[in-house]
């Protein structure tokens, strides 16, 4: 069940098993809501079912002088603000779980996260507040929290281990702990989720790139179609080189050069009785006819 305050547009969710148990769920929030914001609760707005058309549900609201608004029958855009979020905490936590190739079964805990990611990264009513922030007063260091199914390692205490087993375990870290100081940690081996603390988080390794250490006189040009490709000489052989990552091949462009002239027209193309283009090999009967210009 997800719960949405409309002038914080904080959230907040809840799994139960059975629905008998809805009638405690909105009873603790309605208390923390007030004790935390010191504002009373005026307004519920909910769907027909039955966990809050019942007696239970109805005698809190009553004793609180609460108004219970429900929508008509088979029109949920009644209720659109809700209905939209329940929507995009789908989106987000389907997404977390492809992403890390992680077991559908986690997706109470992927809502959980994405709950938890939005009050701290949306927007509310107050331009560049978030909504925990208007509902703590605080304000929270985004900078602490980490992807979805990264792997941790989880510390062992002494108690749970002999004198030669090892004193951590390779984890999946999966959400944080709203009333705890404490991490929600994946055990695939035993298909559980636990809280801890002692944990150390592995560093993504970094994708290098390919870098292209070029020699005196070489320029290094990256496989861009849309840039020019820029070429200077070498001092000592004469000779264009581009130096490519990864296929460590040279291309030599026009080699043998020997002239006076400063005119421009010397470097245009020429016929092939004029030029020798390296790598190239001319036919036989052309060997003896290598023109220096």
């Amino acid at each position: 069940m997800i719960i949405r305050t409309s002038n914080l547009s904080a959230e907040s969710v809840k799994f139960v098993k059975t629905k008998d148990k809805i009638k405690h769920i909105i009873e603790d929030f309605i208390n923390k809501a007030e004790n935390i914001t010191g504002n009373k609760v005026k307004t519920v707005r909910s769907d027909n079912g039955l966990e809050f058309e019942n007696r239970d549900v109805k005698e809190i609201f009553t004793s609180r002088g609460i108004t219970h608004q429900t929508t008509v029958p088979y029109t949920p855009e009644q209720n659109g603000k809700v209905e939209r979020e329940n929507r995009t905490l789908v989106v987000v936590a389907r997404t977390m779980i492809h992403e890390r190739n992680l077991p559908k079964k986690l997706w109470a805990e992927a809502i959980s996260r994405a709950v938890f990611v939005l009050n701290r990264t949306g927007k509310s009513r107050e331009d560049g507040i978030s909504p925990f922030e208007v509902w703590t007063g605080k304000t929270y260091d985004i900078h602490r929290l980490r992807a979805f199914g990264t792997e941790v390692y989880v510390h062992i205490p002494k108690e749970r281990r002999r004198k030669w087993d090892k004193k951590e375990k390779k984890c999946l870290m999966v959400g944080y702990e709203e009333d705890v100081k404490g991490y929600r940690i994946y055990y695939a081996q035993k298909n559980t989720v636990e809280i801890k603390w002692d944990i150390v988080f592995l560093q993504e390794e970094e994708k290098e790139k390919p870098q292209a250490k070029g020699g005196e006189g070489q320029t290094v040009v990256s496989l861009n179609l849309e840039e020019e490709t820029v070429q200077e000489s070498s001092p000592e052989t004469g000779i264009d080189e581009i130096v490519i990552p990864e296929l460590k091949e040279t291309t030599h462009a026009s080699s043998i050069l020997e002239n006076n002239s400063e005119s421009d027209s010397d470097y245009l193309p020429c016929s092939e009785e004029e030029h020798l283009i390296e790598g190239s090999s001319p036919p036989r009967e052309e060997r003896t006819k290598r023109v220096r210009k």
